[in-house]
């Protein structure tokens, strides 16, 4: 299997021949240790002005990224210097991070990345950098989990329909990009190869966004892979957290890497802290954000065995979504992406509270119908509360099946335990934002469900939630303005009475 690999390596290869000896006729290949390999793009916090990559070579080479206007890079090249460190993960080679920087907005660029002096470069790719037009599209992918060639073959197809189909803005990946990279495991970086070098010719297009999953938690292997922009002081060993805004969307990824004794019932402890702690100042920070959506890899609300911790195997799970699901709620969040079970499920809009550490969950369940399309979405009319949903398997490398969930602590609308690849693809135009869930059945996308959130700001103080903490504390005035009311009512009402009985007595 490895030697396949090495041999489509050395095959994909033939493009970095340099350009000097190509002008000679001379087809002479490059090391193929020092080709860039398992390429990544990803945004950082300028999405106007900015792009950043990451990738990976086995030898050490100078990290060198040129940008143009030109597709041919004969005028105009643009040249960025960036970083080449020795990989924590073992024998894994040599990392590098470059970001270009002072771009201009609303263009479409091309690079290459690699060594100037060795002339060797990457194939070349392409992106574009923000706008200002609203319109944003992107698809939700989880859990590829690459195991072997079959894996990236099928994950290669999805990938290649949905990058033909769509526009997309960028890719948001939900963790378990690989299989065998579980806590305290040896790093298997074929299934990297297979994940992100098989896939270059429809990765090197568009960002990558992804969270890490318990598949991707062996030593740094996860954070080796991405140039992601990290605000807090992150070690990165199982995984990180971080968070982007793309148009009027914030995006926050979580890392539910970040726990400890999640298998113990009576020590499990949940997320750290320290995250949760950034978490909340993030959300703080961006509430004027209109459009919130979490990338995080366990699901705290879905109909499989890992959220309902059936298999005992999840104990941080529970203690995650008491932590989780408030904090969503409080702050407004419209859209969490979730991972881990591999299947579909899609939850109403929750509003959640822990009270006397217990969680309690209610949902809206009123929808309006909206045609755009020839579709009829189902649509939440500004939302009180989160959707929560699982997207399925990328890869088909594995398909898990819907369980007997709580369906008090748990309301889906709906679940499914699909067969085939999924996946979900998101476009926000004017004040709604619009899902539609596909599957890939016979090699191409079929439609399987879809719904709408509608944000209608003629009435949108009227029907927005306010903090839990501000629903109580409305509901305890209400409480004690009608005792007010009955209190003055019975006070003077017998206070009058009492004097009408003595004039009548002292009359008579």
């Amino acid at each position: 299997m490895l030697r396949i690999l090495v041999s489509s390596l050395l095959a994909l290869s033939s493009l970095f021949t340099p350009l000097s000896l190509k002008e000679e006729g001379i087809h002479e290949l490059p090391n193929v240790h020092q080709v860039p390999r398992m390429v990544t793009m990803s945004f950082t916090h300028d999405t106007k002005h900015e792009m950043a990559f990451n990738y990976n070579t086995d030898y050490h080479t100078d990290t060198i990224l040129e940008v143009s206007q030109d597709e041919d890079f004969s005028k105009d090249v643009i040249e960025f210097t960036g970083t080449t460190s020795k990989s924590k993960v073992s024998n894994d080679g040599f990392i590098h991070q470059v970001k270009a920087t002072n771009l201009k907005e609303n263009t479409t660029y091309y690079y290459r990345l690699g060594d100037k002096e060795l002339n060797i470069y990457s194939p070349i790719g392409q992106f574009k950098t923000e706008n200002n037009h609203p319109f944003t599209s992107f698809v939700h992918l989880s859990d590829p989990q690459m195991m072997e060639e079959s894996n990236a073959l099928t994950y290669g197809r999805l990938l290649n329909e949905l990058t033909s189909s769509f526009d997309l803005d960028f890719l948001s990946v939900t963790g378990d990009l690989v299989n065998n990279s579980w806590l305290n495991n040896t790093p298997h970086l074929e299934q990297w190869e297979y994940s992100l070098t098989a896939q270059f010719d429809y990765l090197k297009n568009i960002p990558l966004m992804a969270v890490a999953g318990n598949h991707d938690e062996s030593d740094y292997d996860f954070s080796s892979r991405f140039n992601y922009p990290l605000e807090d002081d992150q070690d990165g060993k199982g995984g990180i957290y971080y968070s982007y805004d793309y148009h009027d969307m914030h995006f926050i990824a979580l890392n539910t890497n970040d726990t400890s004794n999640r298998e113990d019932k009576d020590h499990a402890t949940g997320l750290s802290s320290k995250q949760l702690t950034w978490l909340e100042n993030d959300l703080k920070e961006n509430s004027d954000a209109k459009w919130k959506v979490i990338m995080m890899h366990k699901g705290i609300f879905d109909a499989g065995s890992h959220s309902s911790n059936i298999s005992g195997e999840d104990y941080d799970i529970p203690l995650i979504r008491e932590q989780l699901a408030p904090l969503f709620s409080q702050y407004h969040v419209d859209l969490v992406l979730q991972g881990h079970d591999h299947l579909y499920s899609r939850s109403y809009p929750l509003t959640c509270l822990l009270e006397n550490e217990e969680l309690k969950v209610s949902y809206q369940e009123e929808t309006i119908k909206v045609n755009k399309d020839n579709k009829e979405y189902d649509t939440y009319l500004n939302p009180k509360g989160p959707i929560y949903i699982n997207t399925g398997s990328a890869s088909g490398s594995k398909y898990y099946s819907v369980v007997n969930y709580d369906h008090d602590l748990i309301p889906l609308e709906k679940s499914y335990g699909s067969t085939n690849q999924m996946c979900t693809y998101y476009y926000v135009e004017n004040d709604t934002l619009y899902g539609e869930i596909y599957e890939l059945i016979d090699g191409k996308l079929s439609l399987y469900d879809q719904f709408a959130l509608k944000k209608d700001d003629s009435i949108l103080e009227e029907n927005k939630p306010n903090d839990v903490g501000d629903n109580l504390q409305n509901n305890n005035n209400t409480l004690i303005t009608i005792l007010i009311v009955v209190s003055c009512v019975v006070l003077f009402g017998g206070l009058i009475t009492f004097i009408i009985i003595k004039r009548r007595k002292h009359n008579g």
